[in-house]
């Protein structure tokens, strides 16, 4: 499936290239951005933290007021900490759809979502976390995986923006724990929602 996505994103990205404008806030173009924020699971009110990301944006249409678009994120990571515990997120090849707003030859306004699969990892302190004081687990970490939904709004100027980023997904984890409550064994498979709100910067080649 991954490799019918690449293809489907090289062959758009040539077509659209045929009909590349100069104009620096409707352009196509590879982009790099950087996130500060914050994020949150089931297990970690607040952490603290940022990570890259890495894509391109493709534009189609005349219209030089409003164009619609699809964008690819090849590549985003991010690392946050609290005071005890990591979380890190990470996806590859997502795609989404792409909005630029054009005000004058300077100024313009994105709206972006981005879905797809992202892999989240979150160091646990199960005896200190309030939500499992009653439990043993012989696990302290939590790794898994879930569809995430990646809206943003992005306020450009000329190649260079700054936004809003938002990550929401709900993941399961890849293994099934043991907890010991009492005189028995209770096994499950946990699930954790992930949410993180970040500032980005970037820019866009």
């Amino acid at each position: 499936m991954k490799k019918y996505l690449v293809v489907l994103l090289f062959s758009i990205s040539f077509w659209s290239n045929a009909q590349q404008s100069d104009d620096k806030i409707t352009k196509n173009g590879f982009y790099v951005e950087s996130v500060i924020g914050t994020a949150t699971t089931d297990y970690n009110s607040s952490a603290l933290g940022g990570g890259i990301k890495l894509g391109n944006v493709w534009y189609f249409g005349s219209n030089e007021t409003w164009k619609p678009g699809v964008k690819s994120v090849w590549f985003r990571g991010t690392t946050y900490f609290d005071e005890s515990d990591v979380i890190v997120q990470a996806s590859v090849a997502n795609i989404g759809f792409a909005n630029i707003l054009k005000f004058n030859e300077s100024i313009g306004m994105e709206l972006n979502l981005n879905v797809g699969y992202n892999l989240v990892y979150n160091s646990v302190d199960y005896y200190n976390n309030s939500g499992y004081s009653s439990y043993y687990s012989s696990s302290d970490d939590f790794v898994g995986g879930g569809i995430m939904f990646n809206p943003e709004v992005k306020f450009r100027y000329k190649v260079l923006a700054v936004g809003l980023d938002m990550v929401f997904s709900n993941v399961t984890s890849y293994s099934e724990d043991s907890y010991f409550n009492g005189s028995y064994d209770v096994y499950s498979t946990p699930e954790t929602s992930f949410t993180s709100i970040n500032l980005s910067i970037g820019a866009k080649f």
